[in-house]
């Protein structure tokens, strides 16, 4: 029995309230539709804090019926950062990324 609700678990992930105030909302990498989300749930009224969790050329994608939108997560931290949104890699992450590009 504890198999088949801990399987529910993992297989069906809880997403959380959609409705309702929270303390942060939180987007874990990567980022690829995630963060046009959670930009919406921030504009909703949902809370005043979004923390973004991402990797060096991290990129985000809105796609719909009119266009195919691209921004750097990067970009968005950066222009976000004094409205209430905290941006986080992990540092594993990083030196992974850094030595990809000492090697080439």
């Amino acid at each position: 029995m504890w198999f088949l609700f801990i399987a529910g678990g993992v297989v069906f992930l809880p997403q959380g309230e959609a409705e309702g105030q929270s303390d942060a909302v939180v987007s874990l990498a990567p980022q690829e539709h995630r963060l046009y989300t959670v930009t919406q749930l921030i504009e909703n009224g949902h809370s005043d804090t979004l923390i973004i969790s991402w990797f060096v050329d991290d990129v985000a994608i809105r796609d719909t019926e009119e266009s195919v939108r691209q921004i750097s997560v990067t970009n968005y931290c950066e222009e976000h950062a004094d409205n209430g949104v905290t941006c986080f890699t992990s540092r594993v992450a990083m030196a992974r990324h850094e030595s990809l590009h000492d090697s080439v």
